[in-house]
């Protein structure tokens, strides 16, 4: 055998058994180690836990979901009868009311339009129980030939238009209404159909007003009310400030400067022949009660405040049994139309039929449902109006 210098090995004499002495490496430890059973078992046992951990938070991100957005949508808005509304048909109809408001360039008031819209769900479906009763019904021809009276084209007298013209202006102009809207033909045609309905009770009713009452000759001031917005953001002189001056000034020019009416009055406020019911909230000051006597003739109230408004009123003549007019006549149907259904929803609380539910709870979520909804258009040039009222 041959040695190397030195008397050590030969070089490959010493590979060799550095290579038979070497350990095997760290690595080969840990895969074995891995691939031990009882390694397996914590392994399967940890992605257990996660993986039931991740359910768990989905459970609750799911439940959270349910309770924010999914279970108040169930909850009874509205029941006449067999026929009942949830909150998500609030909602909704909150939402095509808002987008056809901003699509026109209206204001839609978040405070007053969600808890109304309940009370004109109830009452929509309190007249169509009622037609039956009234022998209405509204028709396909009824619904369309409203709609053809808010979008047909105005025809100046005298004025031609080529074969088809004004039915393509028609549903040009219905059609843009529905897009900036957001609405579809079926749900403005529900509402169309819930006002005929409403205006063809307020007929029959208004059948039913005497042609001739007792009156008062009125002349007004009518101020804006307290909670109007644009007195909210600019009040100006206030009704105690304008009835002082309505004592030593001329009644007329000062409601000529002041009063804001509402298609009753001329300029100087006078409203005529006034007869009792036609303005429920002025009743007590124009003809008493068993309290309080009538407004003397001459004299200058104190301010009236009610949702309508606030009115500084004078007597001028009167009391008289007079001839209804066609304006006061209109107005009496109002209060007719008011009173019955204010009486059926009475009525049907006691007996069952109507069920009506609205807490703030309720209102708030809502609210937040229809502001988060709010729909980012730009609204029509000013000076269009609206086909919703």
């Amino acid at each position: 055998m041959t040695s190397s210098p030195g008397g050590q090995p030969p070089t490959s004499q010493r590979v060799d058994r550095r290579m038979g002495a070497r350990k095997p490496p760290a690595v080969d430890r840990r895969m074995a180690r891995v691939a031990t059973p009882e390694d397996k078992r914590r392994r399967l046992y940890f992605i257990g836990l996660v993986v039931a951990l991740v359910a768990l938070i989905g459970a609750i991100g799911g439940y959270g979901y349910y309770q924010e957005f999914v279970a108040p949508t169930k909850v009874l808005a509205v029941r006449v009868d067999d026929v009942s509304h949830d909150q998500g048909d609030i909602v909704t109809r909150l939402r095509v009311q808002q987008a056809a408001a901003v699509a026109l360039g209206e204001l839609f008031d978040y405070g007053r339009e969600p808890f109304e819209v309940i009370q004109e769900v109830a009452e929509a479906e309190i007249v169509r129980r009622a037609a039956p009763v009234f022998n209405i019904r509204v028709t396909e021809e009824d619904i369309d030939g409203l709609l053809r009276q808010r979008f047909l084209p105005r025809v100046p007298a005298g004025q031609e238009f080529p074969p088809g013209q004004l039915e393509r202006e028609y549903n040009e102009n219905y059609g843009n209404f529905l897009e900036r809207s957001h609405l579809s033909h079926a749900e403005y045609s529900s509402l169309i159909e819930e006002e005929i309905y409403r205006g063809m009770i307020r007929s029959e009713l208004g059948n039913l007003i005497p042609d001739v009452g007792e009156q008062v000759e009125v002349q007004w001031v009518r101020l804006l009310s307290l909670i109007d917005p644009e007195v909210i953001n600019n009040p100006g002189p206030n009704a105690i400030e304008i009835r002082r001056r309505l004592l030593v000034e001329d009644f007329g020019a000062v409601a000529r400067e002041v009063s804001r009416d509402q298609g009753y009055a001329d300029s100087t406020g006078y409203v005529g022949w006034v007869p009792e019911g036609a303005f429920p909230h002025l009743d007590v000051v124009l003809f008493g009660n068993e309290d309080k006597a009538p407004l003397p003739l001459e004299e200058i109230s104190e301010p009236v405040h009610s949702l309508e408004g606030v009115f500084i009123l004078r007597v001028i003549g009167g009391p008289e049994e007079r001839q209804v007019s066609g304006l006061m006549r209109e107005a009496l149907k109002d209060t007719a139309l008011e009173e019955w259904m204010a009486e059926q929803i009475i009525l049907g609380t006691e007996e069952g039929w109507l069920e009506i539910n609205n807490s703030s709870e309720l209102y708030s979520w809502v609210v937040d449902q229809v502001r988060k909804a709010r729909p980012n258009v730009t609204p029509p040039a000013v000076g269009q109006g609206s086909p919703l009222g």
